[in-house]
Formats: C-alpha cells, sequence, structure tokens
C-alpha cells in the first residue's frame, strides 16, 4: 500500500510538470517587431515596417492637401487685397483707414524681422525697433517697454496690430461685399470676394495669414512629389523580444521628424569647383545627357565649395541650362543653332560654332530632404544660375547724352551685362532719351556657359597721324596740312565667350575694303621731340576690334562680374607690331610672367604715360631712356602674364605713372 501512494505521488509531480512547462513554453513565445534608428540611435520598437513607411506617405498626402487648401486661400485674399487696391482711393470715404491699414500691415512685417519671438531686438536693428517705438500711436504703447535689449510684452504689440487690421480689414471687405454690383470688377474677382465673406477667411487674422505664408513657403515641395520617404539615415532592423512592448507607427514618426524631415526622390546636381576645361556635347539637352550618373560620398560644400543643386527631375535642370543659354545669346539665335537652320555669313554676320559647358557637373538619383532648397520648376532654376540667390535688379533713368558705356561704368557692370539687362539695345552707339528708364542687373552665374562664334564684321580702321617735323617751327606748335579718313577693314574672326564675355579672338584673314587715307601734321621740332602731342594719339596696333574695353567686365579667368578692367584689350595676330601711340621717353621696359606679362611705359613728358601689355618681345634698339615717335614699332602682340589669347592691353595715365591714374583711351584715340 505504502509503494501504491509513491508510484501516485510520482504520478502527480510527473503531471505538475509537464503542465508548468507547458505554460512556460507558452508564456515565453517570442514576439517579432521591429527597431528603427536614425543615425544610428534607436529611436522605437514598432509593430509593422510597412505601417510606418505607410503612415509617412499618409502625412506627406496631409500637408500637400493642407499647401493646396492654403494656397487657394492665399490667392483670395491676394485677390481681395487688389479689389482694395482697385477702389479705395483718396475720394472715398474709406481711404484713411486703407492707408492705416497698409501702414499696419508694414509694421507689423517690420517687427518680425527685427525682433525674435520674445521681443529681443536681433543684431544691428535696435535703432529701426527704436524708431518704430516712437511712432506708435500712444494707446498701443499702453503695457509695452523698449529697453537696450527687448521689447517688452512684443506679442501683446502684436495682437494688437493684429486686431486693428482685423478690424479695419471687416470694414473694407464689407463696403466692397455690399457694392459688388456697382464695382468695375471682374468674374473672378467677384468668386473671390464672395468666397471671402461666405467662407472662414473672414474670420482670420493678418498673423493667420503671414502663418499660411510661411507654412506654404516650407512645405511647397510636397506640391511637386508623388510620394514622401523616411529621413536619410534611418534603418529598420527585424527583431525577436519577449518584450512585447511597442510604439504606433505615429509616436515613431513624431520622434523621427523632431530630429530629421522626411525626403522626396529627385536628383542632386554638383558643380565642381575646381572644373577643369572640359568641352561638352554641342546643347545644353546633349550635355547634360552626356553626364554619367555617378554614386560618390558626398562631400561638405563648405570644403570643397562645389554647388549643390537639387530637382524634382532632371529635365527641369536641362531646361534651366536651355534658358540660361536663351538670355546669353538670344532665343532666336539659339533656337537657329539647334535646328541647324543658321543663316551662313554671306559679307558680314556670326554664326554660333559651338556651344558648352566648361564645368565639371556630376548627377545622381537621391532622395533630398525636404528642408533643402529643391528646384521644380526651371525658371526659378534658371535665374539662381545667372543671379545667385538673390537678383540685384533696379532701374536708372538715362540722358540724352549717356552712352551704354557710361552707364555701364557708372553702375558699376559690365555692357556685356547691359546688354543682357536690356535686351532691346545692341550696339554701344545706340541712342538714349532724357529719362529714358533702363535696368541695371548684376549677374552672378554659377556655370561657365562658353559659346564659339564665327564672325566677319567690317570694322574702322583708324587713320594714321603723320607728322612732318619743321625745325623752322617751335615745339608744341602744329596744323594739318592734309585732313584724315578712316578706313574700312573686313576682318574674319573665330571669337570665343564665357557667360557673354570675349576670352579669346583668334583672326583668321582680313580684306581692306577701304583704305585709310593719312592724316598730316606739320610740327614744330625746334627740340628734341620727345614730347608727345596732346591732341594726336595713334592706334597702338593694327588691329581695330575692341575684346575688352575700360571699366567694368565679366572676367574672362572666372565668369564673374564686377572685374575692373584699366585699359583697352585689342585682340590681334600673334606677333603683330605694336605701335608707340604718341612721341616719348621710355621709362619702364619689364618681362613678366604675370600681371601686364612683358610691357612697356612711355612717359610722353605732356603730362601722360602709356602702358602696352601683354607683348611676346620688344623691338629691337630700345632700352630705357630710348626716345621713341608716333608709330614707330616697340614690341610684338602676345599672350604673356595674365592672357586668356594673343592681345594689346593699352593704358593711358594722366599725371603719374601710376595705376590709380588711369584713364580711358577710347577719346584720345578717337580724336
Amino acid at each position: 500500500m505504502k509503494n501504491l501512494f509513491i508510484y501516485i505521488a510520482i504520478f502527480l509531480c510527473g503531471i505538475g510538470v509537464f503542465f508548468l512547462q507547458f505554460g512556460y513554453s507558452k508564456k515565453k513565445q517570442p514576439y517579432t517587431f521591429y527597431q528603427v534608428y536614425l543615425d544610428n540611435e534607436k529611436i522605437g520598437v514598432i509593430n509593422s515596417k510597412e505601417d510606418l513607411e505607410k503612415y509617412i506617405s499618409r502625412q506627406g498626402d496631409l500637408i500637400q492637401n493642407q499647401v493646396l487648401e492654403y494656397q487657394n486661400e492665399i490667392a483670395i485674399i491676394n485677390s481681395v487685397d487688389t479689389i482694395m487696391k482697385q477702389f479705395i482711393n483718396k475720394k472715398n470715404s474709406l481711404y484713411k483707414d486703407y492707408v492705416m491699414l497698409n501702414n499696419l500691415k508694414n509694421t507689423y512685417n517690420n517687427l518680425t524681422t527685427i525682433v525674435d519671438e520674445d521681443g529681443y531686438v536681433l543684431e544691428n536693428q535696435y535703432d529701426s525697433l527704436r524708431k518704430i517705438y516712437n511712432n506708435l500711436p500712444k494707446d498701443y504703447k499702453e503695457g509695452i517697454y523698449l529697453n537696450d535689449k527687448q521689447l517688452v510684452n512684443y506679442n501683446l504689440l502684436k495682437d494688437k496690430i493684429d486686431n486693428k487690421i482685423k478690424q479695419i480689414d471687416t470694414s473694407i471687405v464689407n463696403y466692397l461685399y455690399n457694392n459688388r454690383n456697382n464695382l468695375n470688377i471682374t468674374s473672378t474677382q467677384n468668386s473671390h470676394l464672395e468666397e471671402f465673406v461666405d467662407t472662414k477667411l473672414f474670420d482670420k487674422n493678418y498673423s493667420d495669414y503671414i502663418k499660411m505664408l510661411s507654412y506654404v513657403g516650407e512645405n511647397e515641395i510636397y506640391v511637386h512629389t508623388n510620394d514622401i520617404y523616411e529621413p536619410l539615415g534611418i534603418s529598420i532592423k527585424k527583431i525577436t523580444t519577449y518584450d512585447k512592448e511597442h510604439m504606433t507607427s505615429e509616436s515613431v514618426y513624431k520622434k523621427i521628424v523632431e530630429k530629421k524631415p522626411c525626403t522626396i526622390e529627385g536628383y542632386q546636381f554638383r558643380i565642381k569647383a575646381d572644373s577643369s576645361n572640359n568641352k561638352g556635347n554641342l546643347t545644353a539637352k546633349t550635355v547634360i545627357g552626356a553626364m554619367s550618373v555617378t554614386d560618390y560620398q558626398d562631400i561638405s560644400d563648405k570644403k570643397t565649395n562645389d554647388i549643390i543643386i537639387y530637382v524634382t527631375d532632371k529635365e527641369v535642370f536641362n531646361d534651366a541650362i536651355d534658358e540660361v543659354i536663351s538670355v546669353f545669346i538670344g532665343n532666336d539665335k539659339y533656337e537657329a543653332y539647334k535646328k541647324k537652320s543658321q543663316k551662313e555669313i554671306t559679307d558680314t554676320g556670326s554664326v554660333i560654332d559651338n556651344i558648352y559647358l566648361k564645368d565639371d557637373i556630376t548627377i545622381k538619383k537621391t532622395n533630398i530632404s525636404v528642408k533643402e532648397k529643391i528646384y521644380s520648376d526651371s525658371s526659378s532654376l534658371a535665374s539662381y544660375l545667372l543671379y545667385g540667390d538673390t537678383k540685384q535688379t533696379k532701374t536708372v533713368k538715362a540722358t540724352a547724352k549717356d552712352t551704354v558705356d557710361d552707364l555701364a561704368y557708372k553702375n558699376g557692370i559690365s555692357v556685356e551685362e547691359f546688354f543682357l539687362s536690356n535686351p532691346s539695345f545692341t550696339s554701344v552707339d545706340n541712342m538714349f532719351y532724357d529719362g529714358q528708364p533702363i535696368t541695371i542687373t548684376r549677374l552672378n552665374p554659377k556655370i561657365s556657359l562658353i559659346v564659339e562664334e564665327s564672325q566677319v564684321q567690317d570694322v574702322s580702321v583708324k587713320y594714321n597721324t603723320l607728322e612732318k617735323y619743321d625745325s623752322n617751327m617751335t615745339v608744341g606748335s602744329e596744323y594739318v596740312t592734309q585732313k584724315g579718313s578712316n578706313g574700312v577693314m573686313r576682318v574674319s574672326q573665330k571669337v570665343q565667350k564665357i557667360n557673354g564675355a570675349i576670352v579669346s579672338v583668334n583672326t583668321t584673314s582680313k580684306e581692306t575694303i577701304k583704305a585709310a587715307k593719312d592724316k598730316i601734321v606739320r610740327v614744330g621740332t625746334k627740340v628734341i621731340p620727345n614730347i608727345g602731342s596732346v591732341r594726336n594719339w595713334g592706334w597702338p596696333t593694327n588691329s581695330y576690334t575692341l575684346s575688352s574695353g575700360f571699366g567694368y567686365r565679366i572676367s574672362p579667368f572666372s565668369g564673374r562680374t564686377g572685374d575692373w578692367h584699366a585699359g583697352l584689350d585689342i585682340p590681334n595676330q600673334y606677333g603683330a607690331p605694336v605701335y608707340a601711340s604718341n612721341n616719348g621717353t621710355i621709362v619702364t621696359m619689364k618681362r613678366l610672367t604675370y600681371n601686364y606679362g612683358i610691357h612697356i611705359v612711355i612717359n610722353h613728358n605732356n603730362g601722360y604715360y602709356t602702358l602696352y601689355g601683354h607683348m611676346s618681345g620688344f623691338a629691337k634698339g630700345l632700352k630705357v631712356g630710348s626716345v621713341v615717335s608716333r608709330g614707330q614699332v616697340i614690341g610684338y602682340v602676345g599672350s604673356t602674364g595674365a592672357a586668356t589669347g594673343p592681345h594689346v592691353h593699352f593704358e593711358i595715365r594722366v599725371g603719374s605713372n601710376s595705376y590709380s591714374s588711369v584713364t580711358n583711351p577710347l577719346p584720345y584715340l578717337r580724336k
């Protein structure tokens, strides 16, 4: 019997152990979850990877819909503002209120740019804030104080201004709405006015309008994409765990976007700062098409100075390049070039031989943070490629006495920039009338566009002035025995331009159409004639084309604007003669590998000095102290020093042999 009890006890223990093991194994069944990391930092555990991706996509849809709604509301508000501007004039009883409304809006906007959210003055803005504060009405200043650091109770002031704007705005809108049938407004404007009154827009404050503008500005890119993706740096790993605690997709999403914004699919273009002189294909389309998609590690722009551009589609960049080319050479000429329908040169004219980008540009498809500047239209990108982040444009008034050179010089731009800003002007000989509005726009190009042209043009050949020395006349006395007349020479050239600036001119042929007739002047020579005439100056070489004039220009080296040029650049064939422009004494002969290169300076002993730069060599027998005469060969055309091709750099200096004494040589050469 005792043994029976032992067997029963063992049996019951076995059953207990079995059930304990079964329950334990069932309780410890592991869960399958997903661990979310952002830049290797743990964010949280989720139940489903797909649910998170769908949630992110839905948030993109919500933001997209909100942007579209705000855009529509902003358009209605702007339309109502336009109606106000049209019909609330000085004769209207609400005109004073309308003026106050605009002043209050300006005050509100200005305050937001000179103080932070707590009213603390931003750097160098205290004087502006003091001026605004002093001009506030007394009732606006109640409870508002300005110390040396902060506008105390700033948000209270904003609320006061906001409420007053709302009050005046409501009064004027009601007036327009009640009188809309008597106003000469369009059907669209009438619809907008009715929609403004009949919807929640009527209850919005000016601050709400500013917030909508800000929201649209920050999130407009969502309208131009179909899919939203997780931020860069996200990784999701499948895990098994006995801990069943996990986060919702919404909670993880909020934690992610607090640290890093979501992304969209697009393209990154990198314009390398150290671009070599690579020659691409003929059109922007094929240039871009020829680029290989390169998978490289992104490097900080601050380290490389590379320009990074993000676009939603490759064609946005391609079309922007097309627009830039059209700006530089004209849409008609560019279209003819692309269609291979350029007119052949018969007598004079030009044809485009080649167009390409000098820059080394790479492209890759990538996910882009929505907080980056992402271009979705070609016009905005073309504007950036031409003018940079800020397009500096102003309008000035010309006078009848102005020339293209004068206006460009006075406004610190090159002649090429002048023509780009004012396409109706086509020649430096164009005339102006008093008060004529002229657009001044400074370029800041981000690419180097090279255009190669074949040109045939008839250029005026300046007549030579021959001096017949008369020992019976004193130095300084002279008279003309034969008047001179300019000739005409037909010159064929290969011209290369970067961003509209001539960097290289290769003359291929010259044909005399009309010979120049010398001017003969009888000059007194009772002393050694090392004193030059102050009225008669000779052209420094036998070429009469300018690649750069005196004043500001687009740099032929960097392609940037605002480059100061102290003389004339006269391109000619390598080895062509360089002439002394006037009688005088050589005071400088130097062979430099930089700046002016091989150059000569002549003191004309009449208050003027001339400089001849970038020569290939000096004429034989010359030295410092040599006396030379007008038209005497002193050297030969070259490309030494800082030069992009063979030419003579010619300067006239007044009063001293100093760079700061330069003046425009053209008026002297044209006497």
